[in-house]
């Protein structure tokens, strides 16, 4: 007569190895060499089945039942008694299985406990289904909360703007005093004045495809180059905002910023536009929040 035992468990990957020091310690127990079994591996893909046989050292790189690997199983017996023993692993709807056949129920269950304490195996505990609405409610608030961070951050994040102005010495000047007071209040500045070997268009295009919070246009008595007047095109077509700021004197030719609102400075007075420029990053700050919170 054979004793059997069944026992349902989460399912697991096992480390590489595992199943097989397993096996040969369980097989030492009975003096069974595990070289001399054979054992049986049963696969599914979709609906195709089929099964192998395979030698101990295959066992070595078994380790994960959760695929197309449905079972394993392997037969021997104990010639001085005629005993003969079974066992299976197998993988049925995500649940990982142990089986055991013995001569005694004591066997069986003892073999049962040996495989469960070595391999690491948790009973299996099905999800009522509260538990698993509750589980998909918590997902739905982790969600929230990671998308909520997220535009926390992104409104934590310093503004980034492009100055587009003239190249000169004397315009210089008025531009490093402009970048001190814009990184002063936490303002991310970017220009085409580093040098760069190769085409200043090129340059010039590759900086205005990143991504900018708003656009400063500076204009001086020098006049507007052809440089400035393409940063303004394509900066326009992308749709950002643009704050033109204007020397003494200077008036913006008929285009894109004839009726744009603009903010004046007298010659070596650059300072003049700071307050003006406050208010025009807090708007800008204003919209980027309104934008995320929609």
């Amino acid at each position: 007569m054979k004793f059997s035992v069944h026992k349902a468990y989460m399912p697991k990957v096992f480390k590489l190895g595992q199943i097989a020091k397993t096996i040969r310690s369980f097989l030492q127990n009975y003096d069974v060499d595990c070289e001399s079994i054979s054992y049986s591996l049963y696969y599914k893909e979709n609906s195709i089945e089929w099964n192998d046989t395979v030698q101990f050292k295959d066992l070595y790189q078994i380790n994960d039942f959760s695929r197309n690997l449905c079972s394993l199983i392997f037969r021997f017996d104990i010639k001085e008694n005629s005993h003969d023993f079974y066992v299976s692993f197998q993988n049925q709807s995500g649940v990982f299985y142990l089986g055991f056949g013995a001569p005694s129920l004591e066997d069986a269950k003892e073999n049962l406990e040996l495989f469960e304490r070595e391999l690491g195996l948790c009973e299996y505990v099905k999800e009522s289904k509260q538990s698993i609405n509750i589980k998909e409610e918590l997902q739905r608030i982790n969600d929230k909360l990671i998308d909520l961070e997220q535009k926390v951050n992104q409104g934590n994040e310093n503004l980034k703007c492009f100055i587009s102005y003239r190249f000169n010495d004397r315009i210089e000047k008025y531009i490093s005093e402009l970048k001190r007071f814009l990184k002063m209040v936490g303002i991310d500045v970017i220009t085409g004045s580093d040098y760069e070997p190769r085409r200043i268009s090129e340059k010039v295009t590759d900086k205005l495809k990143m991504d900018y919070d708003f656009i400063i246009y500076v204009v001086t008595k020098e006049g507007e180059s052809t440089w400035c007047r393409d940063e303004l095109g394509a900066s326009y077509g992308r749709d950002y905002t643009i704050i033109p700021i204007l020397e003494e004197g200077c008036e913006l030719e008929n285009g894109i910023l004839s009726d744009w609102e603009y903010i004046n400075f007298r010659p070596d007075h650059i300072g003049d536009i700071y307050v003006k420029l406050l208010e025009g990053i807090n708007y800008i700050k204003k919209q980027k929040r309104s934008s995320l919170d929609k």
